[in-house]
């Protein structure tokens, strides 16, 4: 028996609409720049979340325990300018060089640093630092910023004005204490405050960073 034509139209109409819901119902994956971004995002909003805590953490069981006869920072942990690199010493490529225009915002812009031959590593040994080492900026508007040094697989130097600090034998074990100390507004407050005080315009010595309750 042959269908009328009308019921025919009836049944593809059908079809048409069932596959239009089911290419509605699959996932968007037409922008996965879009997707990262987003992950991206949330994972630096958790991170923001976490320092926050830590931060209140720190100053309940710190801060507000501690007299301001228990020591300075430098009771704690050594800052120590950079080495001064000679003018004559930069190249086009080489080993990276952090100065203080690469610290801002927590983070070490390393895309946007000058260069030494790596013969100049020996001269400058006290200061090639490694993933997980704290430096403050000294000097500049960036003063009292300060950053950790990521991971990363090329050696790096740290130019005059921007302070490195030792941690002694057992840096990790040091790192969150500090980390959270330069995190405090006071802290930071104190670091500017004795900058802007010192004979070097807009800077802070080794030692004024040293002495900082």
């Amino acid at each position: 028996m042959i269908l009328p034509r009308r019921s025919h139209r009836k049944s593809k109409r059908k079809r048409t609409s069932h596959q239009k819901k089911r290419k509605k119902s699959r996932p968007n994956c037409r922008n996965p720049k879009r997707a990262l971004d987003g992950k991206i995002e949330l994972n630096n909003q958790i991170n923001e979340n976490l320092e926050l805590r830590a931060q209140a953490l720190f100053k309940k069981v710190i801060v507000n325990n501690c007299s301001k006869e228990n020591g300075v920072l430098g009771d704690y942990c050594i800052v120590k300018s950079g080495f001064a690199f000679k003018s004559s010493w930069w190249t086009e490529n080489g080993v990276k060089v952090i100065k203080i225009k690469n610290i801002d915002d927590g983070k070490i812009n390393l895309n946007d640093c000058s260069f030494v031959s790596f013969d100049k590593i020996e001269k400058a040994k006290d200061f090639l630092v490694h993933a997980g080492d704290v430096l403050i900026a000294m000097t500049g508007a960036t003063l009292g910023k300060f950053a950790i040094v990521p991971q990363i697989n090329e050696p790096l130097l740290v130019n005059q004005r921007v302070g490195k600090f030792f941690l002694g034998d057992n840096p990790i074990e040091k790192l969150p204490f500090l980390y959270c100390t330069l995190k405090q507004s006071e802290v930071i407050t104190e670091i500017i405050n004795r900058g802007q005080g010192s004979a070097q315009a807009n800077g802070c010595s080794e030692s004024c960073i040293s002495e900082i309750p």
